[in-house]
């Protein structure tokens, strides 16, 4: 077993001590599976011979190596799920008035209707502008063709430079603001959408209440 967890600490380093959660759950769930064939093992072992004991740590460290490589696939039915929830968490209180419901990764989220068509966003105030990903810009009716990436920002996972925009229309349930500046990321740089301040600070009010966050216009 010690050789199994030496050679999945050597594979798999940068998930051992990755911020990403998911990248970090992948790892354990391999790490897991490694302790419980190992504990399964001797008792395998008393059933058949050396030469099939082998064959099965083979098949087992062949299955965990390439599940792992479904790793992004996980997260994107992840990510797909959280956009099929997030259509339900807008709930209108009064006329102007949205309230969002935390999901379960301790953010939240919404669906935003942008020039009349709608992504998943997560709401962040620590991001100046309305950041778009690259793959959802062109349904939002963004002129792709005319993208510059000239303005640097910094993100979580570093400096980078997206391509700024205008907004015609950003709307969440009743909650409408016109013009609003924004920017799309570089192919493959973001997960999802995010609601930043360009679009928040046009608002009345935010408030933070436990697992809702209420926005007034």
């Amino acid at each position: 077993m010690c050789a199994g967890l030496f050679l999945l600490n050597d594979l798999f380093a940068p998930e051992l001590t990755a911020t990403d959660d998911m990248a970090r759950l992948a790892f354990f769930a391999i790490l897991f599976l490694v302790v419980v064939s190992a504990a399964a093992l001797p008792r395998l072992s008393r059933r058949h011979t050396s030469e099939s004991s082998v064959l099965i740590w083979a098949g087992a460290f062949a299955t965990i190596i390439a599940g792992f490589g479904w790793k992004d696939d996980l997260r994107a039915m992840l990510d797909q799920r959280i956009r099929l929830d997030a259509t339900m968490l807008a709930m209108a209180q009064a006329p102007g008035e949205v309230r969002l419901k935390r999901t379960p990764d301790g953010h939240f989220r919404a669906m935003v209707e942008a020039n009349g068509a709608a992504a998943p966003f997560l709401v962040d105030t620590g991001a100046s502008l309305v950041l778009i990903r690259f793959e959802d810009a062109a349904p939002l009716g963004i002129d792709m063709e005319a993208l510059r990436f000239t303005t640097p920002v910094a993100t979580a996972n570093g400096n980078s430079m997206v391509a700024p925009v205008r907004l015609g229309e950003v709307r969440i349930g009743d909650l409408t603001v016109n013009d609003v500046r924004a920017a799309v990321a570089r192919p493959g740089a973001l997960r999802g959408g995010l609601l930043g301040m360009s679009f928040l600070s046009r608002l009345q009010e935010i408030t933070i209440r436990g697992d809702l966050i209420t926005l007034r216009n």
